[in-house]
Formats: C-alpha cells, sequence, structure tokens
C-alpha cells in the first residue's frame, strides 16, 4: 500500500502499521561559507532536512526546491540529493535519517517539499527528535518513533491542506493581504515595500505571490496602477500628462507605451473610444 497525500483517516492506519527507526544520525548544523552537497551514492533510507534558516535549493530527481526558513525536505531510498546555499544567506539546517518498518507491503511517501509558516510547533518536534536520537537510553527508540509518527502526521496534514497552486491556507491568505495593499495603494508601491508590510522577504514574497497568482508581483504593481490611470482618464476631467504624472511616471511617452500595451489603445483615443460608447 502506497501513501503519498489523501484521506488523513487512512494515512494515520498506515502510520499505525509501521515503526519509525533512526538510521545514520541526525544533527543541527550551520552550513560554512563554500558549502555545497552533492551526495555520490543513492539513499538507501530516509531523511527529514528542515531549514532552520537562510536560502537556497535542494534538487531531488530532477526536480530543483527553492529553500527558505520553514522548509522540510523529505529524502526517499533512491535519492541522490543536490544542495547549494544562498552565499549571502547562509543555511541552518536539521537532519535525522530514519527508516520505516513493520510491514514490507507498505510505505509512506511524505511529500518531498513541505513548507511550513507556523514554524514553532514543527521546529519542537524535530528537536524532541534530535533529543531522543541523542539519548540512547532504554526509551530512546520508543520517543524516537513517536514524535517522528507526530511530525509526519503533521505533514500529511499540511499537504491536505495545501491549495491546488501549491499555498497552503496561511501563505493564501498572505497573498490575499499582499494584492490589498497593492489595490489601497493604487499599485504605486514597490516589492520590498510589500514585502515589509507583510514581514516576509522580497525574494520569498516574489514566489508565493507567483503561484498565488500566476503572475509577477512587479507585474501585478504595473497592472493595478494602470487601472487606477484608466480610472482617472475616464470618470474625471484630467489629462492623459497629467494622469501620467499623478501616477508618478516621469516619461509620459513610457506611460502612453504601457497604457496601449494593457488596453489596446493609447490614453487620448481610449478615452475618445470610451466617450463615444456612452453616446
Amino acid at each position: 500500500m502506497l501513501v503519498e497525500t489523501g484521506d488523513l483517516r487512512d494515512i494515520a492506519d498506515v502510520v499505525r502499521t509501521v515503526r519509525f527507526c533512526s538510521s545514520f544520525g541526525s544533527g543541527k548544523v550551520a552550513c560554512v561559507p563554500g558549502w555545497r552537497w552533492d551526495h555520490p551514492v543513492s539513499f538507501i533510507d530516509f531523511d527529514l532536512w528542515y531549514v532552520v534558516s537562510g536560502e537556497g535549493t535542494m534538487t531531488l530527481q530532477g526536480t530543483a526546491y527553492a529553500v527558505s526558513p520553514g522548509s522540510l525536505i523529505v529524502m526517499r531510498p533512491g535519492d541522490r540529493p543536490v544542495a547549494r546555499q544562498n552565499e549571502n544567506d547562509r543555511l541552518t539546517i536539521i537532519f535525522a535519517h530514519f527508516h520505516i518498518n513493520g510491514a514490507t507491503d507498505c510505505c509512506l511517501l511524505p511529500p518531498r517539499h513541505t513548507k511550513f509558516d507556523k514554524r514553532s510547533e514543527v521546529e519542537w518536534m524535530l528537536h524532541r527528535i534530535l533529543e531522543a536520537d541523542e539519548r540512547g537510553d532504554s526509551l530512546a527508540e520508543v520517543r524516537f518513533d513517536a514524535w517522528m509518527r507526530l511530525l509526519l502526521l503533521e505533514l500529511f496534514a499540511n499537504a491536505e491542506q495545501t491549495e491546488p497552486n501549491g499555498l497552503n491556507p496561511d501563505q493564501k491568505a498572505a497573498m490575499q493581504r499582499a494584492e490589498r495593499y497593492v489595490r489601497a495603494c493604487c499599485g504605486q508601491t514597490t516589492v520590498h515595500e510589500v514585502a515589509a508590510e507583510l514581514e516576509l522577504s522580497p525574494a520569498y514574497l516574489a514566489r508565493l505571490f507567483k503561484r498565488h497568482a500566476s503572475i509577477s508581483l512587479k507585474e501585478y504593481l504595473v497592472r493595478i496602477k494602470l487601472e487606477q490611470a484608466r480610472l482617472l482618464l475616464t470618470e474625471s476631467s484630467m489629462s492623459p500628462t497629467q494622469v501620467a504624472l499623478s501616477l508618478h511616471y516621469a516619461d509620459v511617452y513610457v506611460f502612453s507605451k504601457l497604457f496601449r500595451k494593457y488596453y489596446g489603445l493609447p490614453p487620448t483615443q481610449y478615452v475618445r473610444a470610451f466617450r463615444l460608447s456612452r453616446g
């Protein structure tokens, strides 16, 4: 029985039939300057790889995942991971190798990459897993198994809540906040200012917004700004030059070119066509 995502009741039933056993160690590592990881051979076990801080990429089976704080990668037997870090924002990671034992016909397949916005609970579980692996007493294996069960259920639950575009409810709510903020500013803001408002890094915000809206945040800013321009042209007596200046376009020609790209006509012709349509 293979379980990757789906009904959490089915997943819980599978979790009850297996046992999670530590293998090849665990730990917390701050990556040094110049760090890179090209695993020379295929994994024979699973590995949790969680980003505490920093940014980078993890490539598994030809798919590259952008990672940042809250990213949890689950490597599987057969994987040959390739990882890189942003040298200006180096990685600190928690890792834990494990086997899944108990039933030869049953294998859990957690999502390869999960992004947690609410990080404190997940990091607390990961530290309990590290502690259990380090203690080595008679209860260490039991503790490791128990914490792994809880963490794997959390992984599946997070996948269950994910939107079709890959966003979980918290991420979707944040992107809706970004849209409201941009509209309130009539597009007259920047990616960095939106990121500061949401308390996110500009790069992470840009990635999330593209997944949410299928256009870049920069393009969305232009679109909202030009929507405001269209309203001013059609609902006021302002000239195209006045509208361009009010929206902080220093070059009226650039404004006219952008307006034509989005609305099919330059501002003056658009206003004339609009008034004719109104009689």
